[in-house]
């Protein structure tokens, strides 16, 4: 089944995924326990969602789930602050930060290691392989929405919600040309 389309809503720190399928089955995860994360890194999960990896961190196993949607996390919020704040940097450096960022996450948080049958390296293989640029840049300009949101109101008091589909209107051709060359440069230097 191909994700349609995601309603997602914040709501001071309780949240709603609708997940709508090209079948029109719709998929409810509600929580009202304030997360120890960012709505930006909803927007993460979500995304990982219509690349088909695993996201759902009630489905699927958390770990996993929760490692996918930090590196989405770590590529957007970069190019987030990229494009915020008029930073020019080689890409290699954003994928050895996001590499760093991801593998103390893996390894010192969630101990993935020790806790799933796929290593940190095997883990950042498939999601490369997973995330396709084109997918992504539907949902750079709601991600930098609501990271900018994250920046000035606290997330105890945010309040927002987002249908996120694949609209052509949305859609940044810089942020894939961006993931494209991210992907070409993390594949011939850094996955050895």
């Amino acid at each position: 089944m191909e994700v349609k389309s995601i309603f997602w809503s914040w709501n001071k720190g309780k949240t709603l995924f609708e997940v709508k399928y090209d079948n029109d089955e719709t998929h409810t995860i509600k929580s009202d326990v304030i997360p120890p994360t960012t709505p930006s890194h909803d927007i993460a999960h979500a995304i990982c969602c219509f690349n088909d990896l695993p996201w759902n961190f009630k489905v699927h196993i958390n770990e996993i789930a929760e490692y996918n949607a930090v590196h989405m996390e770590s590529i957007f919020t970069r190019f987030c602050k990229y494009y915020l704040e008029d930073i020019r940097m080689p890409i290699e450096h954003h994928i050895e930060e996001n590499i760093i960022r991801t593998n103390d996450f893996s390894e010192n948080y969630y101990n993935i290691p020790k806790n799933c049958s796929v290593s940190t390296l095997e883990l950042e293989t498939l999601f490369m392989e997973a995330i396709d640029p084109e997918t992504c840049s539907y949902f750079i300009k709601d991600y930098l929405n609501v990271y900018k949101m994250e920046q000035m109101v606290k997330k105890e008091e945010l309040v927002t919600s987002y249908n996120l589909q694949k609209n052509i209107e949305k859609k940044s051709d810089s942020f894939s040309r961006f993931l494209t060359d991210y992907k070409k440069i993390y594949f011939k230097y850094y996955n050895k």
